[in-house]
Protein backbone atom coordinates (compact mmCIF):
# COMPACT_ATOMS: atom_id res chain seq x y z
CA UNK A 1 0.00 0.00 0.00
CA UNK A 2 2.70 1.80 0.77
CA UNK A 3 4.52 1.58 -2.69
CA UNK A 4 1.00 2.20 -4.43
CA UNK A 5 0.91 5.65 -2.61
CA UNK A 6 4.24 6.66 -3.05
CA UNK A 7 3.74 5.98 -6.78
CA UNK A 8 0.69 7.82 -6.81
CA UNK A 9 2.11 10.95 -5.41
CA UNK A 10 5.39 10.94 -7.73
CA UNK A 11 3.08 11.04 -10.33
CA UNK A 12 0.77 13.77 -8.90
CA UNK A 13 3.80 15.56 -8.73
CA UNK A 14 4.70 15.08 -12.33
CA UNK A 15 1.73 16.14 -13.46
CA UNK A 16 1.99 19.18 -11.86
CA UNK A 17 5.06 19.84 -13.19
CA UNK A 18 4.30 19.18 -16.85
CA UNK A 19 1.14 22.18 -16.00
CA UNK A 20 3.62 24.26 -14.72
CA UNK A 21 5.71 23.98 -17.37
CA UNK A 22 2.49 24.41 -20.18
CA UNK A 23 1.98 27.16 -21.99
CA UNK A 24 0.48 30.35 -19.77
CA UNK A 25 -2.18 32.04 -20.23
CA UNK A 26 -1.92 35.47 -22.14
CA UNK A 27 -1.38 38.26 -19.77
CA UNK A 28 -4.30 41.28 -20.43
CA UNK A 29 -2.90 44.26 -21.92
CA UNK A 30 -2.55 47.48 -19.46
CA UNK A 31 -6.03 49.62 -19.88
CA UNK A 32 -6.00 52.31 -22.61
CA UNK A 33 -2.67 50.17 -24.26
CA UNK A 34 -4.96 49.93 -27.35
CA UNK A 35 -7.63 52.20 -28.65
CA UNK A 36 -11.13 51.44 -29.17
CA UNK A 37 -11.41 50.41 -32.72
CA UNK A 38 -7.71 49.74 -32.99
CA UNK A 39 -5.54 46.96 -34.23
CA UNK A 40 -2.41 47.66 -32.15
CA UNK A 41 1.31 45.62 -32.92
CA UNK A 42 4.07 45.42 -30.23
CA UNK A 43 7.39 45.03 -31.50
CA UNK A 44 8.71 43.39 -27.88
CA UNK A 45 6.41 41.14 -26.03
CA UNK A 46 4.14 41.93 -23.11
CA UNK A 47 2.93 45.04 -25.27
CA UNK A 48 6.09 46.10 -24.79
CA UNK A 49 8.62 48.96 -27.47
CA UNK A 50 7.39 50.63 -30.35
CA UNK A 51 4.50 50.55 -31.47
CA UNK A 52 2.02 51.01 -34.44
CA UNK A 53 -2.09 50.85 -34.69
CA UNK A 54 -4.41 50.23 -37.70
CA UNK A 55 -8.12 51.72 -37.57
CA UNK A 56 -9.15 51.26 -40.78
CA UNK A 57 -10.09 47.91 -42.51
CA UNK A 58 -8.46 46.84 -45.44
CA UNK A 59 -4.72 44.93 -46.21
CA UNK A 60 -1.92 46.09 -45.13
CA UNK A 61 1.77 45.12 -46.52
CA UNK A 62 4.01 45.47 -43.23
CA UNK A 63 7.41 45.57 -45.16
CA UNK A 64 8.70 49.51 -44.89
CA UNK A 65 6.10 50.42 -42.71
CA UNK A 66 7.98 52.19 -39.78
CA UNK A 67 6.84 51.58 -36.17
CA UNK A 68 5.68 55.04 -34.31
CA UNK A 69 7.98 57.05 -32.25
CA UNK A 70 11.25 55.46 -33.48
CA UNK A 71 13.78 55.39 -36.58
CA UNK A 72 14.71 51.82 -35.95
CA UNK A 73 13.32 49.12 -37.99
CA UNK A 74 10.06 48.06 -39.73
CA UNK A 75 6.98 46.34 -38.65
CA UNK A 76 7.40 43.52 -41.30
CA UNK A 77 8.15 40.50 -39.32
CA UNK A 78 8.91 42.07 -36.40
CA UNK A 79 5.60 42.22 -34.34
CA UNK A 80 5.92 40.31 -30.59
CA UNK A 81 2.42 41.00 -29.41
CA UNK A 82 -0.79 42.67 -30.36
CA UNK A 83 -4.61 43.62 -29.40
CA UNK A 84 -7.45 43.23 -31.66
CA UNK A 85 -9.46 46.15 -30.14
CA UNK A 86 -11.74 46.41 -32.71
CA UNK A 87 -16.02 46.65 -32.85
CA UNK A 88 -17.58 43.16 -31.92
CA UNK A 89 -17.77 40.39 -34.69
CA UNK A 90 -14.70 41.70 -36.39
CA UNK A 91 -11.86 39.71 -37.14
CA UNK A 92 -8.29 40.29 -38.71
CA UNK A 93 -6.16 38.14 -40.35
CA UNK A 94 -2.40 38.08 -40.18
CA UNK A 95 0.09 36.08 -43.35
CA UNK A 96 3.56 34.89 -43.04
CA UNK A 97 4.77 35.09 -46.55
CA UNK A 98 7.91 33.95 -45.65
CA UNK A 99 6.46 30.90 -43.49
CA UNK A 100 4.57 29.25 -46.40
CA UNK A 101 1.96 31.55 -46.37
CA UNK A 102 0.46 30.43 -43.31
CA UNK A 103 -2.25 32.69 -41.63
CA UNK A 104 -3.29 33.46 -38.06
CA UNK A 105 -6.80 34.99 -36.99
CA UNK A 106 -7.68 37.48 -34.10
CA UNK A 107 -11.55 38.04 -32.86
CA UNK A 108 -11.82 41.88 -31.87
CA UNK A 109 -11.25 41.84 -27.88
CA UNK A 110 -8.78 39.46 -28.35
CA UNK A 111 -5.19 39.55 -27.45
CA UNK A 112 -1.90 38.00 -27.68
CA UNK A 113 1.04 39.08 -24.93
CA UNK A 114 3.52 36.44 -26.68
CA UNK A 115 3.42 35.46 -30.21
CA UNK A 116 6.75 33.05 -29.44
CA UNK A 117 3.95 30.64 -27.41
CA UNK A 118 2.35 30.82 -30.58
CA UNK A 119 5.03 30.44 -32.79
CA UNK A 120 4.08 33.61 -34.63
CA UNK A 121 6.84 35.56 -33.21
CA UNK A 122 8.14 38.20 -35.88
CA UNK A 123 6.84 36.62 -38.58
CA UNK A 124 3.57 38.94 -39.49
CA UNK A 125 4.28 40.26 -42.75
CA UNK A 126 0.24 41.52 -44.40
CA UNK A 127 -2.51 41.96 -42.43
CA UNK A 128 -6.18 42.30 -43.21
CA UNK A 129 -7.83 45.00 -40.44
CA UNK A 130 -11.32 43.66 -39.91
Amino acid sequence: MRRLLTTMGLVAVLLTGLAVNAAPASAAPPNNACPYYHLCFWRDTHYQGPTRDFYYCGFEDLWGLPWLRTVWGDVDNDTSSLVNNQTSGTTSVFWDVEGGRASLSQHSYGYRDNLVIDGWNDRISYILVC
